[in-house]
């Protein structure tokens, strides 16, 4: 489960939690809805987590949905204009 004060000490940290947390533990993050929370909101939470500025929290996430699968991409349409 994630708590709002984690740190990661690298990126791959981030993304291999992130990858490793259950549809529970997001909910409870991002609420009921099972949409998308948005770009803004996903960006904010790693700027949180990561402790980095938002201009390298958008970059983290660009790279990360730029790497997304074609699961991803056919949930979640937007990923593909990510560029």
């Amino acid at each position: 489960m994630s708590m709002k004060s984690e740190k990661y000490k690298s990126k791959s940290a981030m993304m291999k939690h992130e990858k490793s947390e259950g549809s529970k533990e997001r909910k409870m993050e991002y609420g009921k809805s099972a949409k998308h929370p948005g770009f803004k909101a996903v960006q904010k939470k790693i700027a949180k987590k990561s402790g980095v500025g938002m201009k390298a929290a958008g970059a983290i996430l660009a790279s990360a949905s730029r790497g997304a699968s074609a699961a991803a991409k056919k949930k979640n349409p937007r990923l593909k204009r990510v560029k």
